[in-house]
């Protein structure tokens, strides 16, 4: 795998030229279960993988974590609520700024289009935030 370019949409976002790399959503388009993390690390960045599953990693323990509980990362769709890495100091939270371009631009026609996917087939979406930034942006204000 190699870094993916920032596409299009990324054009005259504010962190366009900060943010490193772009690694966007993987899995099938017609995926049950979606899975949105805060965004990828270093590791996510260079391989171009969500949740990359390398041991010590958060992939290996989210990979890990579905086989117990039955399920197939294959059938997933995984992807982040920021899709590039912005570093920040102090902390490891993603600015609010970020999530809003990125929900603007990528993550909310994704994930719009995998749950029209699932109305059409009379199914629900199933979403699973992962970490602080996603799980506000998933329950709302």
């Amino acid at each position: 795998m190699a870094k993916s370019k920032k596409p299009l949409g990324c054009t005259g976002c504010r962190y366009e030229h900060i943010g490193e790399g772009f690694v966007p959503f993987e899995g099938p388009s017609d995926a049950r279960l979606c899975i949105v993390g805060q965004g990828p690390g270093p590791n996510e960045v260079e391989m171009g993988v969500p949740f990359f599953d390398a041991p010590r990693r958060a992939g290996f323990r989210l990979s890990r974590q579905l086989e117990y509980a039955g399920l197939n990362r294959a059938k997933a769709a995984v992807g982040n609520i920021v899709l590039c890495l912005i570093r920040t100091t102090g902390d490891d939270l993603v600015p609010p700024r970020a999530i809003a371009e990125c929900w603007q631009r990528h993550v909310g026609p994704a994930l719009h289009a995998l749950e029209a996917k699932a109305t059409q087939r009379g199914e629900p979406l199933w979403v699973l935030w992962v970490g602080v930034p996603s799980l506000k942006v998933g329950l709302g204000k």
